[in-house]
């Protein structure tokens, strides 16, 4: 079900807003407390929506090695310190095709990519957003370079581009 709404809405926050629209609860195995290890059904969050997306196993990839730990950032007496995620390609073990699949390889770069575009970052376009303006997130000013801003105004919703350093007017309409 989650990755048929990814394929609909196109982003994590999309289908996060239908699972709790329909108050599907999903499946959580607890790392502490009392019911530790125990299934428990749980209201969804953005964090599992995003792990369930992002883990290669349901692309039925086995890996190993995701978070390691850097002996610079280890703290004396503390198990947990020094631990960072690390680039698949950096994993100790990484074994396409060899666990049962739920989607296929493609469909999960296809939506890792989608995931990354949607990164309200300069190197992406950013998510969809309401609104007319069809340029938004692949405009850049052409003086500094910088992803221009939308400004919507009006009951109308007349919106205007801007640069957003605010030092120079979009030579578009």
């Amino acid at each position: 079900l989650i990755f048929e709404e990814f394929d609909r809405w196109g982003s994590i926050r999309g289908v996060l807003r239908y699972l709790l629209k329909n108050d599907i609860k999903l499946p959580i195995r607890p790392h502490k407390g009392p019911n530790k290890g125990l299934l428990e059904w749980r209201r969804a969050t953005d964090h599992t929506v995003h792990t369930v997306l992002t883990n290669p196993l349901f692309a039925g990839t086995y890996f190993f090695g995701r978070r390691q730990t850097d002996p610079r950032r280890k703290k004396p007496g503390r198990r947990e310190t020094g631990r960072h995620t690390v680039k698949p390609e950096e994993y100790h073990v990484w074994i396409p095709t060899h666990c049962p699949a739920s989607i296929t390889r493609e469909r999960y770069e296809r939506n890792q990519k989608m995931i990354q575009e949607n990164r309200i970052i300069m190197a992406s376009k950013g998510p969809i957003r309401d609104g007319a303006a069809l340029l938004g997130g692949i405009l850049f000013c052409a003086r500094c370079q910088l992803r221009m801003a939308i400004h919507y105004c009006g009951a109308h919703k007349h919106f205007r581009y801007a640069c957003p350093t605010g030092r120079h007017e979009p030579d578009v309409p």
